[in-house]
This record gives structure tokens, sequence and C-alpha cells, in this order.
């Protein structure tokens, strides 16, 4: 058998550089979804944070969704009342996100 990749999925939002296409889009609609709340308040480490975030979460829970993810993301989104007030959770737990939230209200991501 000869098996041969052409081609592989890149992508790029603002300078972040994806190459797995799902993560991409999970952490476009979740970015959209801030958007559309808060406007555009986060600096680049964000969108490069919450991308090596996923990645994580995705190698290390035994079952991992992409559906619950965006959903569980788009609620604790909803919940807040400010970019800085955000708690992400997947399944009721911030294990994997927890270096994320923690910088999240620490007001490093916030754009000054």
């Amino acid at each position: 058998m000869k098996t041969e990749i052409i081609q592989g999925f890149k992508a790029k939002i603002n300078d972040v550089i994806f190459t797995d296409e799902i993560i991409y889009y999970s952490v476009k609609y979740i970015l959209e979804e801030i958007e559309a709340k808060f406007g555009e308040c986060y600096k680049e480490d964000f969108i490069q944070d919450l991308y090596l975030t996923i990645e994580t979460m995705e190698q290390k829970y035994e079952t991992f969704s992409h559906d619950i993810l965006t959903s569980d993301f788009y609620n604790s989104i909803d919940k807040a009342n400010s970019f800085n007030e955000i708690k992400f959770e997947y399944n009721g737990d911030d294990w994997k996100i927890r270096d994320l939230n923690e910088k999240i209200k620490n007001r490093d991501y916030l754009e000054k």
C-alpha cells in the first residue's frame, strides 16, 4: 500500500497558524461568540493559548467532543458579563483549562 497526503490543512486566524481543521473551526466559533458579546477585546496570545488548550484537551480527555466543547464554551461566554469574567468549563470541569481561565481572570489577554 502506498499512502500520500497531497495537501494538509492549514489556516490562519490573525497571525496564528492552524494545522488541525476541527480545532480551527472550534476556535473560530468561540472567538466569534466572544466578539459578538464583548467585541475583539483579546490579544493574539489568547488565540494561540485557546488553540493549544483545545489541542491538549483533545489528547488528554479519553472521550472528547468538539460539539460539547463549543456548547460548554458558548455557555461560559453567555454567563459572563465581561471578557475577564469568562470561566471556561468542559463537561462541568475546568481540568486542562485552568491556566487559560487564570490568564483570562488576571486580564493577561485583554487588549489595552
